[in-house]
């Protein structure tokens, strides 16, 4: 126990239970789950989509658009203030996008945003001016070379969170702690342990927002072995025993799969499209041994005009040449993830492959994203969500940015379709499939457990994970 749980009423205090630690302050990580729990009521955005069935101003008091959307013009509520007393002002506002498009395209995102604003090309530094982003007076302007009618989404997304000069180097934009925090959002970083990190609620902000019985405090906790916590995300069946608990579902919008890390070193065991085919195969042969069936589409079938992929007649059974993997230990504190991961180790073991166990956190594992980097996992299982009602904005992040799931593309052919002002879906889909780096394996019906105490009825389950800002106690 420590001194600031001793300090903290339960009865203002939510217990949340993930299941990997955060590891970074930084919006540009955000896109961690664990990151999505931790710190998306820390920084606030212009904009929320988390009251079900609107967009809502956060920062933000009202907006417009013009020139076929490719101008947006965001006006910023006053007196609001940063956790260290300073005020949220335009100037930092637009200093702070200006530091996400400057980094962004640093890595070669080819995302609208930052791609698409207007004098991006000659942004050369995380402090600079340009045309894309302007502020005058209380307005904050966003300047496309393309229309982008979906802005709003885009932006309100925790990677686009206002972030305080203080917290990053003006010349590089780098972080400076990845620990530490100014709060834009309702919520302070008080504490940050080996085990746990615990919000506050600020008594110094006017983020009119989200639930009238807001927590005082949130501890937010990794320790698997801790079993006394009062809401948690997953599926049907992690805590189905778990008395006094009741599970909230949200939408067949997740998307569970097996990415292949190795595939781009050509010395590495998943190089050859034939292994990882052959590879596939077994592992969804004994995934249907585990009681899970698999989908037959990356992509989920709520989408508009996503069908089933067309899959090969004649399939590869024998491996060309042999091969070690390296796959990361089969333990979850969620049911489905160890069934994954379980078969992953029978497959290979069923085709004779030498298998060696990793530990591998949630850090390493977006590491392994970048096709780059010395991989000592080969392969892993990841979790992500789509909005499924506009799901092209969601689709191109997932491929052009260098932030997020940073999905492959060996062929160019997923690239040059998203490109398109209106892409073929369904082209996409297949061409995920035939080159048999990204499994998909289903849309579970992921949600929220919870103490009957938890009052989840502002929040918008359709958009996981969570802000605490539209939680509350009956």
């Amino acid at each position: 126990t420590t001194a600031c749980d001793t300090k903290m009423n339960q009865k203002k205090t939510l217990n949340f239970k993930i299941s990997s630690s955060p590891y970074s302050t930084d919006p540009l990580d955000y896109d961690a789950y664990s990151h999505h729990v931790a710190f998306g009521s820390v920084y606030a955005t212009l904009v929320t989509q988390y009251s079900p069935g609107k967009i809502l101003g956060v920062i933000a008091k009202n907006w417009s658009n013009s020139n076929q959307s490719k101008e947006w013009s965001f006006t910023i509520k006053e007196n609001l203030l940063y956790d260290n007393g300073d005020i949220i002002s335009p100037a930092r506002i637009a200093q702070s996008f200006t530091r996400t498009a400057y980094l962004m395209k640093e890595k070669g995102s080819n995302d609208v945003f930052p791609a698409k604003l207007k004098g991006i090309q000659k942004l050369s530094s995380p402090n600079g001016l340009f045309e894309g982003v302007q502020y005058i007076g209380n307005t904050i302007t966003f300047k496309f070379a393309v229309p982008v009618p979906d802005l709003l989404e885009l932006i309100s997304f925790g990677l686009f969170g206002i972030v305080h000069p203080s917290n990053y180097d003006k010349e590089t934009g780098k972080w400076i702690d990845n620990k530490s925090i100014v709060a834009s959002g309702n919520y302070s970083l008080l504490e940050w342990s080996t085990s746990h990190l615990i919000l506050s609620l600020r008594n110094n902000h006017l983020l009119n927002i989200g639930h009238p019985k807001k927590y005082e405090n949130i501890k937010i906790d990794w320790n698997s072995k801790n079993e006394s916590f009062d809401m948690s995300y997953g599926s049907q069946e992690d805590y189905k025993d778990k008395k006094n608990f009741t599970f909230a579902p949200g939408v067949n919008a997740n998307i569970t799969y097996i990415h292949c890390f190795s595939w781009s070193n050509p010395n590495g065991p998943l190089y050859s499209i034939h292994t990882r085919k052959i590879l596939r195969e077994a592992f969804f042969k004994q995934l249907k041994n585990e009681g899970l069936t698999r989908s037959h589409s990356f992509f989920p079938f709520e989408i508009n005009g996503i069908m089933p992929i067309r899959e090969e007649t004649k399939k590869p059974h024998k491996l060309i040449k042999e091969i070690k993997l390296n796959l990361p230990f089969p333990v979850s504190t969620h049911l489905i993830k160890r069934k994954i991961l379980n078969s992953l180790h029978v497959s290979a073991k069923n085709l004779s492959i030498p298998v060696a166990s990793k530990e591998f956190s949630m850090k390493e594992l977006v590491e392994h994203l970048e096709p780059t980097h010395k991989h000592f996992v080969d392969i892993s299982t990841i979790t992500t969500g789509i909005l499924t009602a506009a799901p092209l904005g969601d689709i191109r992040f997932m491929f052009l940015s260098k932030e997020g799931i940073r999905l492959p593309d060996s062929t160019g052919k997923i690239h040059t379709e998203l490109s398109k002002k209106s892409p073929n879906l369904q082209k996409v889909n297949q061409e995920i499939w035939d080159q048999a780096i990204i499994w998909p394996i289903g849309h579970f019906p992921l949600g929220y457990w919870h103490r009957e105490s938890v009052d989840l009825s502002k929040i918008n389950l359709n958009l996981p994970p969570l802000d605490f800002n539209w939680l509350g106690s009956i």
